[in-house]
């Protein structure tokens, strides 16, 4: 008998994905091109929807700090914050408790707090902006593969896209910095294709998209948001070094970015110069130290490509590379997509912090090379096999298998479902999410909650209205809530020693129910 921890709604969204994926591939074998990428589209829109279905609780890394920021700028979109009042005198310093929070730039902020405001706040709201980015990116890598190669390739590359493990975890918030980096893999990758649409038709009209798509790659992970114009500067060097026109069509993209990201710089500096300064500074670090513990060996990215794109990856690349050389027309633009490739793997390397998606960006070059082997793998065998049903059957089942193995149902089920007795994680966020819908209905938005341990404060503010801290009140601060006519609510925990003052007051409420997790 089948047997599956997915709920009803998750199987209807995983069906739906796996049926427009094969109706795509059908419509691809037909030769109707422009209707197998709006099935893989669709196909697309279903398995992240379905990812984001798939953990009915903040996860830890760092989604929840996301989600209460955005939450928070639903009030007020000009000023993000993680405490959106500071009820007592405390240490709000540092990422993890501050008050205004600049610790990332705003736009994916925005996008989840537009999402809230329009969907209502939970789970789903703040990740459908990543769900509906990812499914866009289906076509965006489809089109610049197509411009580069061909249809084939360009549909390869969109199903590797489509079929990737690690994508449907960033969606699901699981996978480390989530919407953000999915929000600057977006925008990095239009930025791709905008450009590579300038060079091929000429229209300068593109010119302006470019430039509002690094802007905004800059407002989601800052300055290497410009790599687009790494790859373009190579290009210009190659083949346009002496127009002079060139030259300023670059600079055109680049002011119009500018325009577009400094004025959110501007704003912050007016109005939260201390902490602006303290960011700015902060994020100069990552390049020269290792920030948080964030470290790695110099060729920590490079190893990561299994995990970040397919199996095999770092043998795949090189003759994937030599192929996309060779099938490739226009050669400057296939150098200056090895100038963003090195450059981007070489900052990174050469950078004292590491964290997982740091090169994500890098995954449309690195999928249009994966495609092009295969679509050279796959011309190799049709031209041994003379049977065209042999040819279309092999290609039909060997990418449905890809496809398939690369999704991992399996792996997403026990990651993500009580299936497996030891995914500890996924139960305890589920209890303690019981246990923040308890307090939200049992307290009133009077009362600060205390001693709520590791970073659980976070989900807390979340899912209630309560401000929250992990430490007990001290005399001095219980004397300020007081004074604002506030009450206190204190979570138990048996090593916890109540202090008199708070024993003494009658409208103290106790919460018995025990947060599990140490952060």
């Amino acid at each position: 008998m089948f047997t599956t921890y997915f709920s009803g709604t998750q199987l209807v969204l995983l069906g739906m994905a796996f049926l427009f994926f094969l109706v795509s591939l059908y419509a691809f074998q037909k030769g109707r091109k422009s209707w197998s990428i709006f099935f893989l589209f669709v196909a697309g829109l279903s398995v992240y929807s379905f990812a984001a279905l798939l953990d009915p609780f903040l996860n830890m890394w760092d989604e929840r700090f996301h989600a209460l920021v955005a939450k928070n700028l639903m009030e007020n979109p000009l000023k993000p914050v993680l405490y959106r009042s500071l009820p007592i005198s405390a240490d709000y310093s540092g990422w993890d408790k501050a008050h205004i929070w600049l610790h990332k730039q705003p736009l994916f902020l925005w996008q989840m707090a537009l999402s809230m405001r329009c969907f209502g706040v939970h789970e789903f709201a703040l990740r459908l902006p990543s769900v509906l980015m990812s499914a866009l990116l289906i076509p965006m890598v489809y089109r610049m593969g197509k411009i580069l190669v061909n249809d084939s390739v360009g549909y390869l590359t969109a199903l590797l896209f489509f079929s990737s493990f690690y994508l449907i975890e960033l969606v699901a918030g699981r996978g480390m910095l989530e919407h953000n980096d999915i929000s600057f893999l977006f925008y990095v990758s239009a930025s791709f294709w905008m450009w590579i649409e300038f060079v091929s038709s000429k229209n300068r009209y593109w010119i302006l998209g470019i430039g509002l798509s690094v802007g905004a790659a800059i407002l989601c992970k800052w300055l290497v948001g410009l790599t687009v114009f790494m790859g373009w500067g190579m290009y210009i060097l190659l083949k346009q070094r002496k127009e002079i026109s060139a030259y300023l069509e670059m600079l055109g993209a680049l002011a119009i970015a500018l325009l577009v990201a400094l004025p959110w710089q501007f704003y912050t500096f007016a109005h939260y110069p201390e902490q602006a300064a303290y960011e700015m500074a902060y994020n100069g670090k990552h390049f020269f130290e290792v920030i948080e513990g964030h470290s790695g060996e110099f060729l920590y990215h490079i190893y990561r490509k299994k995990e970040m794109f397919i199996d095999y990856a770092l043998y795949l690349l090189l003759p994937g590379l030599y192929f996309l050389y060779r099938r490739m027309e226009e050669k400057a633009v296939f150098f200056a997509l090895l100038t963003i490739l090195i450059g981007v793997e070489l900052f990174f390397a050469l950078a004292q912090t590491k964290m997982p998606s740091f090169t994500l960006i890098l995954a449309f070059p690195i999928y249009l090379a994966i495609a092009t082997l295969l679509h050279v793998l796959l011309e190799f065998l049709r031209s041994k096999i003379n049977s065209k049903m042999v040819t279309v059957s092999l290609f039909s089942v060997g990418i449905s298998a890809l496809v398939f193995f690369r999704l991992d149902v399996d792996q997403l089920q026990a990651q993500h479902t009580l299936w497996k007795s030891e995914n500890v994680y996924t139960k305890n966020l589920i209890e303690n999410k019981a246990i923040y819908k308890k307090i939200n209905e049992e307290l009133d938005e009077q009362t600060v909650i205390f001693n709520v341990g590791g970073r659980h404060y976070v989900e807390c503010m979340f899912y209630t209205p309560n401000i929250a801290y992990r430490f007990v009140p001290t005399e001095v601060q219980y004397k300020e809530l007081k004074a604002k006519g506030l009450k206190v609510a204190l979570l138990l925990t048996p090593e916890l020693e109540i202090p008199s003052y708070l024993q003494e007051d009658e409208t103290v409420v106790y919460i018995e129910e025990r947060l599990q997790g140490l952060y």
